[in-house]
């Protein structure tokens, strides 16, 4: 099997003899609008089919990133080496609406080399802005109408691929009206970084070990809303090789816990 992985877009009919229908609903950040995986009743419809068949597929690239949807389109980060590409489409027919790419070298762990080098995390829209987050650490804001470059940050000189070893792979949240994300290395130490959505500007930082590869939770615990950031746990020898991360990978879920 090749090693590397071919990531399709692709919109369905809901039967084979239906027409084209884009639904109202938009899946604007990773794990949809409230960041829960949850479809609300109202978006599904009424009685499922029986069948479903592909109306287009779009060849991007090779990737892990997840697409998301908003305003009658999908967009999505992957990578044709040794740029990471995003795109946007048109959910009708899946036409390219616009495609912009970037250099963005990136040398993969041994223990990984037969897995895509990405890209892992999942873009993020909000007020006709699509922001991404590259494999090593490379963050842009697009806009979504033209996909015009607004502005870009570069943090892929904290970024070492010894430890983290498939890259940056944590989604962007959109939080407070800033957009906070999680890069870095526990070589060269982790952060979390808030973002202004405008122009990039850093409004605060938080500096610590670096990242697992679960993508960050907007939580409320007492009235206050709270981040959480899953990371793994390891212990370091200076006289032992450095340990791969493993995870963890899947973010936190709250109720009256945090898991």
């Amino acid at each position: 099997m090749n090693r590397r992985l071919v990531v399709l877009v692709a919109a369905f009919l809901l039967s084979s003899t239906a027409p084209v229908r884009v639904s109202a609903q938009d899946w604007p950040r990773w794990r949809g609008p409230t960041r829960d995986g949850v479809v609300p009743p109202r978006a599904t419809p009424a009685a499922w089919p029986t069948s479903f068949e592909p109306s287009w597929t779009l060849e991007i690239g090779e990737g892990y990133a997840s697409p998301i949807m908003a305003n009658g389109h999908a967009f999505t980060i992957s990578r044709q080496d040794p740029r990471e590409v995003v795109t946007a489409v048109d959910l009708g027919d899946g036409s390219v609406i616009w495609r912009q790419s970037y250099d963005a070298a990136f040398e993969k762990n041994p223990y990984a080399v037969t897995m895509a080098k990405g890209s892992n995390a999942t873009p993020l829209f909000a007020d006709g802005r699509l922001f991404t987050v590259g494999v090593s650490g490379i963050v842009a804001a697009w806009s979504a109408d033209d996909g015009t470059a607004l502005w870009r940050h570069d943090f892929s000189d904290i970024f070492d691929s010894s430890v983290l070893f498939c890259g940056t792979a944590a989604s962007p949240v959109l939080a407070n009206g800033l957009v906070v994300l999680q890069v870095g290395s526990d070589v060269h130490g982790g952060r979390v970084v808030a973002l202004d959505p405008v122009d990039g500007d850093i409004r605060w930082t938080w500096e610590g070990p670096g990242p697992g590869y679960a993508s960050p939770a907007l939580i409320e615990i007492g009235g206050t809303a709270t981040s959480s950031r899953p990371r793994s746990s390891r212990s370091s020898d200076s006289t032992r090789a450095p340990v791969p991360s493993c995870g963890p990978f899947r973010s936190p879920t709250s109720g009256t816990r945090i898991l």
